[in-house]
């Protein structure tokens, strides 16, 4: 009986594993076309740029190669020209006259920028093709980065990104699931922007926030593997100084996020990095790649520096969310009483636990998904496998 109830909740979450990949690729096939033809429309006002610049330099030419001739008697003026001394109430009769006093007044160019350029009805048009250009170019740019558009892209403090916000299809969680029933099956989560760092926290980063804190305290941030300098100073493993720092309790690395002015992201903010608009099965693609991903196919066996895996990293450029560490997240939970649903925590206490989220140098592929998820108790867990990265709110 225990038997077929397994077999019977194992092929629902596959049901609804499946629910959240359909809207995902619809999804997906939406961006597509709009990204297809929002590239069309571009190549085409390049085109029609590109063919109004022609004409506007024919009319230069011919505005020029008139007022430089020698003819007695003139050929009519190219239009614009002729436009220019209608416009002066100059008689026909003068316009030789007046092209010889134009010649002799200075270079053609000054009297194009000056006078004829804006009565060009060729160099109007260009200016309607190159504004149509523009257009063109930032719907398509807003299509491929849409980041680029969310207020405080600008003031993206250094080492983070811009996660945009918008409305996020997270996939059904895979992981450590007993007593989280609500992450069995696909939501949409609308989050507002945030920075995101783009490497995880170092081993130089850290020693910093150590060296930072009174005497007294160090002893309690002091990661698993460290150790002490004769002169008190933290000393990390030798050559470890751009490497993530791990053997680190949730409870430092809040401690650290409050030192920097940051915070742990949401493991929804996480999934969403992740997975981004397109719900990714992995934070490298829709394909995972052992040689790009500090996994236990890997065979690295550690932990390593971002720039040994620069491949393992999402379209925003935030590395090593499949694999090098999993990463502790915001999110505290006390377990419930039986089959209740775990209860969200604001405080870490003894029976508390924190989310982790992605995979390790430890992990096989399927801990390395957008999706997945592990709880271990806040405080007094110090594990080699787990580092974290850091989040900011949008000012």
């Amino acid at each position: 009986m225990l038997a077929g109830r397994s077999a019977v909740r194992s092929a629902l979450l596959a049901a609804l594993a499946l629910l959240a990949v359909a809207p995902a690729a619809a999804q997906d096939e939406v961006r597509d076309r709009r990204l297809e033809r929002a590239e069309r429309r571009f190549a085409q006002a390049q085109e029609e740029r590109d063919a109004a610049y022609r004409d506007l330099r024919r009319d230069y030419e011919a505005c020029a190669a008139w007022i430089a001739g020698d003819e007695l008697r003139p050929p009519p003026p190219p239009d614009t020209l002729a436009r220019w001394f209608r416009q002066r109430d100059l008689a026909e009769a003068a316009w030789g006259e007046e092209r010889a006093r134009l010649a002799a007044a200075g270079p053609f160019h000054e009297l194009w920028n000056g006078e004829l350029y804006k009565r060009s009805r060729a160099a109007r048009r260009y200016r309607e093709a190159q504004q149509q250009l523009e257009r063109a170019f930032h719907a398509l740019e807003k299509l491929r980065h849409p980041e680029r558009y969310q207020r405080g892209f600008a003031e993206t403090p250094p080492g983070m990104t811009l996660i945009p916000a918008g409305t996020y299809t997270l996939a059904p969680a895979t992981g450590y699931l007993i007593g989280h029933p609500d992450l069995q099956e696909p939501r949409e989560v609308r989050l507002a922007g945030f920075y995101l760092d783009r490497n995880e926290v170092t081993c130089a980063d850290y020693a910093r926030f150590l060296l930072s804190l009174p005497a007294g305290l160090r002893e309690e941030h002091l990661p698993a593997d460290w150790s002490w300098a004769p002169d008190g100073s933290p000393m990390f493993p030798d050559g470890h100084a751009a490497v993530p720092v791990t053997g680190v309790s949730w409870a430092s690395a809040a401690s650290y996020a409050e030192w920097a002015g940051k915070r742990l992201p949401t493991e929804d903010e996480w999934q969403a990095a992740a997975a981004g608009f397109g719900a990714r099965a992995w934070p490298i693609g829709d394909r995972f790649d052992a040689a790009k991903v500090n996994c236990l196919a890997f065979g690295a066996g550690r932990p390593l520096a971002a720039a040994e895996i620069p491949e393992d990293s999402t379209p925003q450029g935030v590395v090593g969310l499949s694999g090098n560490v999993r990463e502790w997240c915001a999110d505290l939970f006390q377990a419930g009483a039986g089959d209740e649903p775990a209860r969200r925590a604001t405080e870490v206490g003894p029976e508390t636990v924190a989310v982790v989220r992605g995979g390790s140098f430890q992990d096989r592929a399927e801990a390395c998904a957008s999706t997945f998820r592990w709880l271990y108790p806040a405080l007094g867990t110090r594990l080699p496998t787990v580092g974290f990265r850091y989040a900011m709110d949008v000012p």
